[in-house]
């Protein structure tokens, strides 16, 4: 019992410190992370509050597991559903209080820098918890098992596909909002950035989470 209010505590944290890194990204002024910029764009083409286009497109990341594993789809996968309305409130609620507002092309590339491996940070950790993977990596997760290819390397690929959707959607609408030289290094570095800070704390979360 200890063991796993220790594994859904840390997953919440998870989920904070994702939605955390999510809003330091729209700060930067240099563009967004991958689903980051589909999200804000998607978020302008239906009119609902960014929190609410992650929490709808999340769903939508679940659905597409379901089509994918069919009869392997089982209570984890739907979970996901539950946390993705979490992660939705974290991220209204984060952005309803911290406002960041760098100076200059240094503290922007320092909040953006910061703002990536926060999301890195994040990834590792739900997915070590092996509890509730985030929809999106929970979607790369079933997607890098069914083509037998490394995770962070499907990963890249994902968030190139999701960005250019993003630019798309945008204009669709109006015009692409949030793509920058942060979204083209989120999608170059981020997969690179989980698999390395994987090498030294996989052990330690797994640990805690009393899964070793």
């Amino acid at each position: 019992m200890k063991k796993t209010i220790l594994r859904f505590s840390l997953y919440v944290v998870g989920l904070f410190i994702n939605a955390l890194g999510i809003t330091l990204s729209t700060y930067s002024g240099l563009g967004v992370a991958c689903v980051t910029c589909f999200c804000t764009n998607f978020s302008n083409f239906l009119g609902i509050s960014l929190g609410n286009a992650f929490t709808v497109w999340y769903c939508i990341y679940v659905l597409m597991e379901f089509l994918m594993l069919r009869k392997e789809f089982g209570v984890k996968n739907l979970l996901q559903l539950c946390f993705a309305f979490i992660l939705g409130f974290f991220t209204d609620f984060i952005r309803s209080f911290l406002v960041i507002e760098p100076s200059g092309i240094v503290q922007q590339l320092i909040v953006l820098i910061g703002a990536l491996w926060i999301i890195a940070l994040s990834v590792v950790i739900l997915i070590n918890c092996d509890l509730v993977p985030s929809a999106p990596d929970g979607f790369v997760q079933v997607l890098s098992n069914k083509l037998n290819k490394p995770f962070g390397n499907v990963k890249v690929v994902h968030d190139i596909a999701v960005a250019s959707a993003g630019v798309l959607l945008g204009m669709i609408h109006s015009r692409p909002e949030g793509l920058g030289i942060a979204t083209v290094i989120a999608a170059l570095t981020l997969g690179k950035m989980i698999g390395y800070l994987e090498i030294y704390l996989k052990k330690p979360v797994r640990t805690f989470c009393g899964l070793n």
